[in-house]
């Protein structure tokens, strides 16, 4: 497929004008459906990972294929996407924040403490023709910014939170998770190693929302710090979703 600008073919474009296209009489709802889901996937391919990935901030890139699944259900569910505005902390390279602007959000907000990744972020707008879109991201601390005294300003808030594996980051999971669900008005989705189930789910209920697994993943980590003894680690995790 040609996605150059010339040819009319942006990336990001057909992907959201999908559904406006008129369908061709044989064409079933499931057929676009079809359509759509590849055209989805093949945007997401299309955003590239952490160049290089820092271990104190435990960098690990939402693959596309994870990406999609959970953004995809989470509008067919909840719709909590379409028409939302929407944070997303701990953006990274933007895979989950360009996920959610392609499934209709009417904004969204990536936070990310990293400089190279706020980069890389802006990186993949261009490669994805988003620049124009109602998207973008912020470099900063987000435990440090969101510390439950502010006030509520998005809709929804999704997250891939550092897993707290580096001792230097133990309970930055559940800073991430509080600082979402101090930010969000209706929906927070977020990852968890399932091994800290009961704790994230307490950690909620303690904010006064509401909360349970949706879903149950397995996440396989590459290899990325010379400090990783196998190339790939195969972990249990849960999508949470969090409402008030």
């Amino acid at each position: 497929m040609d996605t150059s600008k010339e040819n009319g073919n942006s990336i990001a474009s057909e992907t959201l004008n999908f559904e406006k296209k008129k369908p061709h009489e044989y064409e079933s709802s499931v057929t676009l459906k079809v359509k759509f889901w590849r055209n989805y996937h093949f945007v997401l391919e299309n955003v590239k990972t952490f160049q290089n990935p820092k271990l104190e901030f435990e960098q690990y890139c939402t693959s596309a294929q994870v990406a999609a699944d959970i953004l995809f259900n989470i509008q067919m569910t909840d719709n909590a996407l379409e028409g939302m505005s929407v944070a997303d902390l701990g953006c990274g390279t933007g895979m989950l924040s360009i996920g959610a602007k392609l499934l209709g959000a009417s904004c969204v907000l990536g936070f990310e403490i990293d400089e190279d990744a706020v980069n890389e972020f802006q990186s993949n707008l261009g490669t994805c023709e988003m620049l124009d879109e109602n998207i973008d991201v912020t470099l900063c601390d987000v435990v440090r910014l969101f510390d439950g005294n502010n006030k509520k300003f998005v809709d929804t808030v999704i997250l891939n939170p550092p897993f707290g594996t580096n001792p230097k980051n133990n309970g930055i999971d559940m800073a991430f998770l509080r600082a979402a669900l101090s930010i969000a008005h209706l929906h927070v989705y977020s990852l968890h190693k399932t091994t800290t189930r009961n704790h994230v789910l307490h950690t909620i209920q303690s904010t006064g929302a509401q909360g349970q697994v949706v879903a149950e993943l397995r996440y396989d980590l590459p290899r990325l710090y010379k400090r990783h003894r196998y190339n790939t680690v195969d972990i249990a995790v849960d999508l949470v979703h969090s409402w008030f």
